[in-house]
This record gives structure tokens, sequence and C-alpha cells, in this order.
């Protein structure tokens, strides 16, 4: 079997994976000019945004006319969306609990006679004269 080479702790590998120190630095510059400051979303960018994500339009383009990140392009949809959600829930909770409903039409009770019943109103109906004759 090979023999492997160890680094030492201490040492800094140059494997082909890993970038060396200067490389690192100049890859960071480069990603910081790129980087764009952080500003405050506009209403109207904020409309837009919304507007063309109904319209299916991809967040890259939207990103680039707003000159926004992709990122905070789908960051804002998303809280906007979670923004409009609640405020709908909390409409809906703030609402009256009463609701007041129309008159439920009553129940007329069968007559005795409708559903067969002729002996038993007959007897209360004997019933009833006989109380009220005392």
């Amino acid at each position: 079997m090979g023999a492997t080479k160890r680094s030492s702790p201490g040492r800094k590998s140059t494997s082909p994976g890993r970038k060396s120190t200067k490389a690192a630095k100049t890859a960071k510059t480069a990603k910081t000019e790129n980087k764009k400051s952080s500003k405050r979303w506009s209403v109207e960018h904020v409309e837009y945004l919304l507007r063309m994500r109904k319209g299916a339009m991809p967040y890259h383009e939207i990103a680039t006319i707003i000159d926004r990140s992709e990122l905070s392009c789908r960051l804002k949809v998303y809280t906007e969306k979670k923004k409009t959600k609640a405020m709908e829930t909390n409409a809906a909770q703030a609402a009256p609990r009463y609701h007041p409903q129309p008159p439920q039409p009553r129940q007329l009770l069968p007559r005795p006679e409708a559903a067969g019943l002729d002996m038993l109103a007959d007897a209360a109906a004997t019933f009833w004269d006989v109380v009220m004759k005392r």
C-alpha cells in the first residue's frame, strides 16, 4: 500500500479544491462590490412586484427591473402575502360574533287526522267534552 502524505496541523493545504488566501481575498472583494446596499422597499416597488408576480413574471426578471436581488423579491412577496392573510384573519375575528338570523318558520304540528290517528283525536275530543261539561 502506498503511503499517504499528511500535512502538519498548523500548515495550510494547497489542494486544488481550496483557494489560496490571496484568491479568497480577491473573491471576497468581488462579492462585496456586487452586493447591493440594503434599502427600504417603496410602495411603488411592492405594488409592481406583486402585480408582476400575479402575472407569473419570474423573480429574476422582476429583480433586475427594480434593482433588487431575486431572494429579496421572493421574501418580500412571502411577507406581503403573510401580512394580507393576517389582516383578513384579524378582520374576521373583529367582526361581531352575533349574526342575526332570519326567524325560522314555525313548524306546524301534524294534525292527528293527517297522521291517520282519527281514534286518538276522537278520544281527545270526547275527553275535553266531558271535562268542559262539568
